[in-house]
């Protein structure tokens, strides 16, 4: 007698091929992805770059916890493009590629750990943040820093940087680091820090991939130029600090922020007002802004 079909049993036995086609599909988009990682001929990077692709694409969407678990994918992604980049150096003799390797395994690994901590606390982002309304300003606001003379101090951002609109993010084409997303939502748990005597009183606080703010109308009665400083002040903790300074280890990076804080204040601080800090980007676009 042959058993009765059930949903159960269908789905069991179509399970394998799904995750077959998948796999497929994962690694097709990693065949064709061009983000400045492991070469394109490389088999052992495809995986990587089709999860980087697969996650990049959920984590800009509008729904906070999809999103989480795209940077989630995309954390893992990039830090499977470790052995590619190693296996790639070795056979070129490459010593920049092998140090690629070991960069992207620190910072692989702290992005992972950081991003799955991320995904529980989904549920307390509030609205999304329309960063992409302000991306004219945005670049606006790029060129007059590849026009200004900064001297012996560090570019800011590689020359040549710019932004596009995607829905309400905005993904920066970085030259020699590729798209780089941004997001921006309303944070309850910033909006309580706000709140508390004494609290914090940022109109924003980044995050590893975007910043938090404590409410929408503070932010959208901003002016439209000092929105735009914000945003680029907030990817410079982004990159600037949480990526190249502490190799994406938000775990390191935070108690350091708020350690310093409890003791330093805002003024001071070296995340801010230190050397390197984000009030550079204030004071490089401080004439801009007026």
């Amino acid at each position: 007698m042959r058993a009765p079909v059930t949903i159960v049993s269908v789905m069991t036995s179509l399970a394998p091929r799904l995750l077959l086609a998948l796999a497929l599909a994962v690694t097709a988009a990693g065949c064709v992805h061009v983000e400045p990682r492991s070469s394109t001929w490389n088999p052992l990077g495809w995986p990587a770059r089709g999860l980087t692709t697969v996650g990049f694409a959920a984590e800009d969407t509008e729904v906070a916890v999809v999103a989480e678990v795209g940077r989630l994918i995309y954390c893992v992604g990039r830090l499977l493009d470790a052995p590619a980049l190693a296996v790639e150096g070795v056979l070129t003799f490459s010593d920049d590629l092998l140090f690629d390797a070991g960069r992207t395994l620190v910072v692989g690994t702290g992005e992972t750990i950081t991003a799955a901590l991320n995904v529980p606390f989904s549920i307390f982002m509030g609205p999304r943040v329309d960063l992409g309304r302000d991306a004219e300003l945005v670049n606006d606001a790029l060129e007059s820093l590849d026009e200004a003379d900064l001297g012996a101090a560090p570019r800011l951002v590689p020359w040549g940087t710019r932004v596009r609109a995607s829905g309400r993010n905005l993904v920066w084409s970085v030259p020699g680091r590729g798209d780089v997303l941004q997001r921006a939502e309303v944070s309850w748990l910033f909006k309580a820090m706000t709140a508390l005597p004494g609290g914090e009183r940022f109109v924003a606080q980044e995050r590893s991939w975007g910043f938090v703010v404590p409410g929408l109308a503070r932010w959208d009665a901003r002016p439209g130029p000092d929105r735009a400083v914000t945003i680029v002040h907030e990817m410079w903790h982004q990159h600037g600090q949480i990526e190249d300074q502490f190799l994406g280890w938000s775990l390191v990076y935070w108690p350091a922020y708020h350690g310093t804080y409890l003791f330093t204040g805002w003024d001071g601080h070296w995340a801010e007002t230190g050397r390197g800090g984000a009030q550079k980007v204030d004071d490089a676009l401080r004439f801009w802004r007026l």
